[in-house]
C-alpha cells in the first residue's frame, strides 16, 4: 500500500491518497484532529473517480472543520481514556535501578508537553523525591498546568509554530 500526505498550508491538508498494490484500494482518506479524530475515506469508484473523490474529501474535510473548529489551545484539555493518573498529560511508570539481587523498581510521574509543534519534552517526578506518591502526581500535576498555560500564550501569540 503506498500513502501520500500532504502538510501544510494547502488545498489537500488532512488528505491522504491511498492506493494499494493488488488494485483493490483506491481513493482519498481525510483525518482531522479536534479532541477526537474524525476520519472517513472518499472511495474512488463510489465517487465517479480520482477527481470526484477528491472534491467529495474536500467538501466533507471543509464541512468537518465547520462542525468542529479549532479550539483555542494546540492540545487535549480532556485527559485521554487510557489515562490512569486523572491528569491529561502526565502518566505514571517505573525505571529498574541496580544489578542482580539489589535490582528494584523506581516509580515516578512523566510529565508530556510539546512547547513547539514538533517538540516533545519530559520531566518526570520521582516518588522518593517526595513525601508520598500523591505528592509526586500533585507537583507533576502543577508543572503541567503551568507548561499549559506558557504553551496557551504563545500559541495566541501566534508563535507556537
Amino acid at each position: 500500500m503506498t500513502t501520500s500526505n500532504n502538510k501544510g498550508r494547502n488545498p489537500t491538508k488532512g488528505i491522504s491518497r491511498i492506493d494499494t498494490d493488488k488494485n483493490s484500494t483506491h481513493g482519498w482518506f481525510v483525518r482531522i484532529y479536534r479532541r477526537k479524530t474524525i476520519r472517513k475515506f472518499f472511495s474512488d469508484g463510489k465517487y465517479g473517480g480520482k477527481d470526484g473523490a477528491l472534491d467529495a474529501a474536500k467538501q466533507w474535510r471543509d464541512e468537518m472543520y465547520r462542525q468542529y473548529p479549532r479550539e483555542d489551545v494546540p492540545f487535549h484539555t480532556e485527559r485521554l481514556a487510557t489515562n490512569t493518573t486523572g491528569v491529561h498529560g502526565v502518566s505514571e511508570s517505573h525505571d529498574l535501578w541496580g544489578k542482580g539481587a539489589k535490582r528494584r523498581k523506581v516509580r515516578y510521574y512523566s510529565v508530556f508537553w510539546a512547547p513547539r509543534k514538533g517538540e516533545v519534552c519530559t520531566k518526570r517526578f520521582y516518588h522518593h523525591h517526595f513525601v508520598s506518591s500523591q505528592e509526586a502526581l500533585a507537583e507533576a500535576e502543577k508543572f503541567r498546568k503551568a507548561r499549559e498555560e506558557e504553551i496557551r500564550k504563545r500559541y495566541l501569540a501566534g508563535k507556537y509554530d
